[in-house]
């Protein structure tokens, strides 16, 4: 379940939550774990771990990602609108590839049975049939959800290492510490001279 914020936000800490906000948005503390797609900039006093974030705008942080445990996937430069989609048909896929999965064990309970799995079997190819539609929804946004290539990012301490960033060509990533960076898990790197600009070219 995705909420949705027409305008700002601004909040102390946010854990698990699914949300899209129109605006700008500022945490105060910890951005951890759900999906969360800022219409605008984002701002978060903390740190951003083990989740995914879409950013129209600048993203501001400590820190990012954890050195163990989930990824931290980061989006920058997106089409708020396009990021809207993406992620709630993401949400649709695994809700019925869950479905799929208990159909199957019920279709196994059957045969076992020896009982008649026609209608079952039927209801199945359906609910696969609306996962790989919703797939090629899911592909074709992402190639559009890159949208504004000026964005940046800005961590003020350390960027993770089972940190995953997606952005366009240009450069993206602001930090005090380039070391703290490794670079194999920054999608489309050529070398992360390519994508680093100081910390005072942000305003």
């Amino acid at each position: 379940l995705f909420h949705f914020v027409g305008g700002d936000l601004k909040t102390k800490f946010m854990e698990g939550a699914n949300i899209r906000v129109q605006g700008s948005s500022t945490i105060a503390k910890n951005l951890m774990g759900g999906h969360f797609v800022a219409g605008d900039h984002l701002q978060v006093l903390g740190s951003i771990a083990a989740c995914q974030v879409y950013a129209q705008g600048d993203i501001v942080t400590k820190d990012v990602g954890r050195k163990q445990g989930s990824h931290t996937d980061i989006y920058l430069g997106i089409s708020f609108k396009v990021a809207r989609s993406y992620t709630l048909n993401i949400h649709r896929v695994d809700f019925f590839t869950e479905l799929s999965q208990e159909i199957n064990e019920e279709l196994k309970a059957l045969q076992a049975q020896s009982k008649d799995t026609t209608a079952l079997e039927h209801r199945l190819n359906r609910v696969l049939a609306i996962i790989k539609k919703l797939n090629g929804v899911v592909r074709r946004r992402h190639k559009k959800l890159i949208d504004n290539r000026e964005s940046r990012l800005s961590v003020k301490g350390i960027l993770c290492e089972n940190t995953r960033l997606f952005f366009s060509d240009k450069p993206c990533l602001v930090n005090h510490d380039i070391a703290a960076v490794d670079v194999r898990y920054i999608d489309n790197a050529r070398g992360i001279q390519d994508y680093v600009v100081p910390i005072r070219h942000i305003s």
